[in-house]
């Protein structure tokens, strides 16, 4: 008896403060904390409850805690807005974070720049913080669903490395993805819950998505499931007779003197793609432009990269027309 009101007390105890501690977060909230309220609202997680995407028609304004504010749009079909261009042909960027334009407004990010200045209509098929294989998933199920577009573009990220092994263990963990799932939903309602994980991102207990500022990658082995998914969406892009172009984004640390660079990596993914028929443009050189900032204040390409990005491709639409 005397055990069980023991735990009873310490069970409305913990309620108690929990409850303490979500009104003081919400009446005291950081600029951090605030920021990931809000980008919450504007993800939702996928059928399958592994992959994390943008929810369907919201508009959200997101306050970055390094002092940057962007706005992010989504159409009915949950992909960011692009120019509403009626054309016969389409293009489609798929890819992570720097695909998307994360950081910079809408009409600033890599496809809307595309499409006005192409003047083909553009899917922006790109969601924050997806590996190769989200990349591909996404992919596969927009080609069944969808008139095929003529061109795919995708601005390949080394943090593919990282996210990617983190999809193999929610698709096969059980325990890991409930963990997950719960942890993402109450996200959306509980600043504390995301209180609590800016504390273990802190302690280095968890993975923080996003973060191209501190990034740096080891050598993959060439059987690391990223490499399987860049083979994967060769051959699903060619399989459908749609010519693919992965953009290689340099794996830079920016925290290290001149923006260290793993140039080894990018060659290996370059030769990976090349040995399966892939196309690939290494964008290396023209990052290393000294006089040129193509950077966010916590890492990301900002609105001059995605001007860059526009160029490039639009060398390559040229060969199409």
């Amino acid at each position: 008896m005397f055990k069980i009101k023991l735990l009873k007390k310490i069970i409305i105890t913990f309620c108690l403060g929990f409850l303490v501690l979500e009104v003081i977060l919400r009446i005291l909230p950081s600029r951090d904390l605030l920021y990931r309220h809000v980008e919450k609202q504007n993800h939702c997680l996928h059928s399958d409850k592994i992959l994390v995407v943008l929810c369907e028609n919201t508009k959200e304004r997101l306050d970055h805690p390094e002092g940057f504010s962007f706005w992010v749009t989504t159409n009915s079909l949950g992909e960011r807005i692009t120019p509403n261009i009626k054309s016969e042909q389409e293009i489609w960027v798929i890819g992570d974070s720097i695909s998307m334009g994360y950081g910079i407004d809408d009409q600033k990010s890599f496809p809307y720049l595309l499409s006005l200045e192409s003047g083909w209509k553009v899917r922006n098929l790109a969601v924050d913080s997806l590996g190769s294989a989200g990349i591909y998933q996404i992919l596969s199920e927009k080609l069944k669903s969808s008139k095929k577009p003529n061109i795919i573009f995708w601005i390949f990220s080394p943090s593919d490395f990282v996210d990617d092994p983190r999809w193999l263990k929610l698709k096969t963990n059980l325990v890991y993805r409930a963990i997950f799932v719960t942890q993402f939903i109450a996200g959306k309602y509980l600043y504390s819950v995301n209180f609590g994980k800016y504390i273990l991102e802190k302690l280095k207990f968890s993975y923080k998505v996003n973060d191209y500022k501190n990034s740096s990658h080891n050598l993959p082995e060439t059987n690391h499931i990223t490499f399987e998914y860049i083979n994967k969406t060769i051959w699903l892009a060619k399989q459908s007779q749609i010519p693919i172009y992965i953009l290689l984004y340099p794996d830079r640390n920016l925290t290290l003197a001149n923006a260290k660079t793993n140039k080894t990596l990018t060659d290996r993914v370059a030769d990976w793609i090349q040995t399966n028929g892939g196309n690939s443009i290494d964008l290396e050189k023209a990052f290393q432009d000294s006089n040129t900032n193509y950077y966010l204040p916590e890492g990301h390409p900002n609105e001059k990269a995605a001007l860059l990005f526009t160029q490039f491709a639009l060398e390559i639409i040229k060969r199409h027309k």
